[in-house]
């Protein structure tokens, strides 16, 4: 029988060992789905701030869409096809579907030092973003009903696999130096690719598969004397603001408890995404003889997708080197 992480205490990770008092880790990592929670609504007025204004309220729209509808996957199978312990290499299995034996004990393989039901509100709320990212790729040319139905479809037979052979406990990528440790009757090694917060399963998805969803869809139409600029910076940088703040949650909270480690990837967080945006501005400066909003919150959100992988892994001083490589 599993140890119940509210029934016992729990040596979290980190340099000194400590014993978790008062559930530090639990209460912080439901803060960190909190924040995640805002960077959907945050990337949704992103997007609709780069667009033309009758196509904005779509953007949001679609954004908050894909929040709701991977909601429901995630709770119904969703959770259980990327996170059960009991899986296979590539694919997990019915598990947890439903959600069933979700609640207060703790998956020891996968996140120790929390209950179960508070990793999966926090891994709901990455899979829930993934899918709005593909669409800064299609807008102003998407619709909303066939848009819903592919969400469902590409969180289940895309995101779900993917993240499940990076962060499963028996996931293929996770274990690829010791691949015989995933049958049942072993305990996985889990000595494999290092992706500390999403690097693969949301920002590689999802780019991808928004390259793959405008080539799709096609060229927007327009005149040929038409430009298209941002209708409204004012929705870009709110958008920007928003992401950078989930992002705390989104990088520190990959640490799943409350230890220097979080701190750590807060901290690489802040100074890339600085790197990055003022990176970006030099870049703008140097060859078009002025800064601009725009250029600013690009570096940034840049900047933020490039550290998200390492944040759990590299020093400050390689942060600010990562964010200026990506402002550039």
């Amino acid at each position: 029988m599993s140890t119940s992480a509210l029934d016992s205490n729990i040596t979290n990770d980190g340099s000194p060992k400590f014993v978790e008092v008062g559930y530090a880790s639990t209460g912080f990592l439901i803060v960190s789905s909190a924040l995640v929670f805002l960077m959907i609504p945050g990337i949704g007025f992103f997007y609709s701030g780069m667009s033309r204004s009758k196509n904005a309220l779509s953007l949001l729209m679609m954004s908050m869409l894909c929040l709701a509808i991977v909601m429901i996957q995630w709770a119904l199978f969703g959770f259980s096809l990327t996170f059960s312990e009991t899986g296979g290499a590539f694919i997990g299995n019915c598990q947890f579907c439903g959600l069933i034996s979700v609640g207060k004990n703790a998956m020891l393989l996968t996140a120790p030092a929390v209950p179960s039901i508070v990793f999966s509100l926090y891994q709901m709320m990455f899979a829930a973003i993934t899918p709005a990212i593909i669409f800064g790729s299609s807008a102003e040319r998407f619709k909303l009903l066939p848009s819903m139905l592919f969400v469902v479809i590409w969180a289940t037979i895309v995101y779900d696999p993917v993240a499940y052979w990076t962060w499963s406990a028996r996931g293929w990528l996770r274990n690829i130096s010791c691949l015989e440790t995933i049958a049942l009757s072993s305990t996985p090694c889990q000595l494999g690719s290092l992706d500390f917060a999403g690097g693969g399963p949301v920002h590689v998805c999802s780019g991808f598969s928004g390259l793959a969803f405008a080539m799709v869809l096609g060229r927007r139409r327009r005149s040929r004397s038409e430009v298209f600029r941002p209708h409204n910076m004012t929705l870009v940088f709110l958008g920007t603001a928003m992401l950078w703040f989930g992002w705390y949650g989104f990088n520190a909270g990959s640490a799943l408890n409350a230890t220097a480690r979080a701190g750590m990837a807060a901290m690489v967080t802040s100074l890339a995404t600085a790197a990055g945006a003022l990176a970006w501005c030099l870049w703008d400066m140097i060859f078009s003889g002025h800064i601009s909003g725009l250029g600013f919150c690009s570096g940034a959100v840049a900047a933020l997708v490039a550290i998200t992988p390492a944040s759990g892994y590299v020093a400050p001083w390689a942060a600010i080197i990562i964010g200026i490589a990506a402002g550039i």
